[in-house]
């Protein structure tokens, strides 16, 4: 695993050392720029080492990236049809992923299938079918790849995991031990053997989730809380059949992932902040960015009361009072495995994700990459160095997995 430390051979030019405080060990104000080029000579970021060897980085509202620096997304391969019948024709989908030698995977939900696609979008083989023999899908959610460089299939439905090769021949089951489950499944897998699922913490605050660690023989190692600054906004209806309620639109809310090193990013969207801690808690670096909160329309207002007619007609009482009339600050975040964070920025995005804040793995801000035709936010876009594999929709929303480049 990689240390999140400030590397100092960057091209920055250190400009001051400021006096040693109270948990502080020195703040540096760097510039420059690194990741393809020069640079703006004028940027420049605030970078604090705290005492327990955490780096604090403070980055201006403007990125790194020179005038015709910024990275570009270039369309490669569609997969995907709106009328033919076949493999390429996809219904919901539930996890994406790319292998070492550019083959595509995509795990269809509705159909319970997997299905293989070669570098160029070709139909290689389609494995597994409802079921609960070997190879047999129930209900599945995740895919990825472990350490020994097999794929595996989370399958809640059938409570286990399924093994493939990469070829995509079924080798064996492991139990799946958690009772519940996120869709997309937002656990992973870390680079020593490691499992890593996410449940709630029995006990806790309504909603508070942690991160389980799995080792040899699926066996639980741990369990890490997700550290939750406080509690989303929502409305609430208690009857006597139980509690329903309903997140108060543009609250700002918990956003965390699960990197693919199994480090943890988190923070609170109320403010562009973001923490990566161990899964022994102690926190490794903290990315700050300066912006500019985008207002609540009054049609986007309007739209989201509309959207909460359901709970109204449960009896539940919405007070549109409460709708904040600014945006959170971002809505998700992605981990390239080369380190690289990807930040989805305002709330979730009604139409896909059109942007992408990009910092380089110390946590210094490059600056927005553009994006067209939107990405779905779900699954979980997948970023393996400089390619990405995604979802996107057309207008009448047919879904197409879409294989881009990442021009630096």
């Amino acid at each position: 695993m990689t240390e999140a430390i400030l590397d100092l051979s960057r091209p920055f030019q250190r400009r001051a050392v400021l006096a040693l405080g109270w948990g502080l060990l020195a703040t540096l104000v760097l510039t420059g720029c690194g990741d393809g080029g020069p640079g703006s000579d004028d940027w420049e970021a605030a970078v604090d080492t705290l005492a327990n060897g955490a780096v604090h980085v403070s980055n201006p509202a403007e990125g790194r990236w020179a005038e015709g620096e910024g990275w570009q997304l270039v369309e490669e391969v569609r997969i995907g049809s709106a009328s033919e019948d076949g493999p390429d024709l996809f219904g919901q989908i539930a996890a994406l992923e790319m292998g070492e030698d550019g083959r595509i995977y995509v795990l269809e939900r509705q159909s319970r299938e997997l299905r293989i696609f070669a570098p160029d979008g070709e139909h290689l083989r389609t494995v597994g079918r409802e079921g609960g023999g070997p190879g047999e899908f129930r209900d599945v959610i995740g895919l990825g790849w472990h350490a020994d460089g097999e794929l595996w299939v989370v399958d809640p439905g059938n409570g286990r995991f399924s093994v493939f090769t990469p070829e995509g021949d079924f080798v064996r089951t492991h139990p799946r031990t958690m009772s519940g489950y996120s869709m997309p499944w937002p656990g992973g897998f870390g680079r020593e053997g490691e499992v890593f699922e996410v449940g709630f913490v029995p006990g806790a605050q309504l909603g508070t989730s942690a991160v389980i660690r799995f080792g040899d023989g699926m066996k639980s190692a741990d369990t890490i809380p997700v550290p939750v600054e406080r509690e989303t906004e929502q409305f609430v209806l208690e009857t006597e059949n139980g509690r329903t309620s309903a997140t108060v639109p543009f609250a700002p809310f918990t956003v965390w992932r699960l990197d693919p090193t199994g480090f943890l990013w988190h923070g609170f969207s109320s403010r562009y902040r973001l923490t990566r801690t161990g899964l022994d808690g102690d926190t490794l670096l903290v990315v700050e960015r300066t912006f500019e909160p985008e207002p609540v329309t009054a049609e986007e207002r309007e739209e989201a009361l509309e959207n909460l007619e359901w709970f109204r007609a449960q009896g539940g009482e919405v007070d549109a009072r409460r709708i904040p009339s600014e945006k959170p600050a971002f809505y998700s975040v992605l981990v390239a495995d080369d380190g690289h964070i990807f930040v989805v920025p305002g709330s979730r995005p009604g139409e896909g994700v059109r942007s992408l804040d990009v910092f380089d793995p110390d946590g210094y801000f490059l600056g927005e990459l553009d994006v067209e035709p939107p990405l779905s936010p779900t699954p979980f876009p997948v970023i393996r160095g400089d390619r990405v594999l995604a979802v996107v929709r057309d207008e009448l929303g047919t879904p197409y997995v879409v294989r881009y480049r990442i021009e630096r």
